[in-house]
């Protein structure tokens, strides 16, 4: 997650560059920023192994660090998973962006916004938004999978 974090900062960087090269002093925003829990595609266990619930909680939190520090705009993509980005593929990537599941259980990255009450009163369809797996954070620890060697190319 910190080699994701520093790719960010990268890309930050060589837009602010090059924003600075032309003479443009706009405020710079990351307009899209996210990470997948489900993927029975290249992220999943067959592939890279990077998608859980674990990795996106721990991308959003060094992100959102990050870009509050340096009072830098960031819009988490997607609020609600999917499911009809990819509906021939229930568990491909693209319908498990959301920051909150189908059955509006809010995922790890933002468990603490639950502890807060933020979603006090606010329902998902008939569901209350609460914590995905219960809560219980050595599941989501216990699912999370390591990458495999050969993804491990140094970014």
């Amino acid at each position: 997650m910190e080699r994701a974090l520093n790719e960010a900062k990268i890309q930050y960087n060589a837009v602010q560059d090059y924003m600075t090269s032309i003479g443009a002093d706009k405020p710079i925003l990351i307009g899209e920023a996210g990470w997948v829990t489900i993927s029975d595609e290249f992220y999943g266990s067959k592939g890279s192994r990077a998608c859980d619930e674990y990795k996106p909680g721990m991308n959003y939190r060094l992100l959102l660090e990050w870009t509050n520090e340096n009072h830098i705009f960031c819009f988490f993509f997607e609020g609600f998973d999917e499911k009809w980005k990819d509906e021939k593929h229930p568990n491909g990537s693209e319908n498990h962006f959301g920051l909150i599941n189908l059955d509006g259980k809010a995922k790890y990255a933002i468990w603490d916004l639950v502890d807060e009450d933020t979603f006090e009163g606010l329902n998902w369809g008939a569901n209350t938004i609460t914590k995905s797996k219960d809560g219980d954070e050595a599941q989501i620890i216990a699912e999370s999978m390591t990458p495999p060697k050969e993804y491990d190319n140094g970014l």
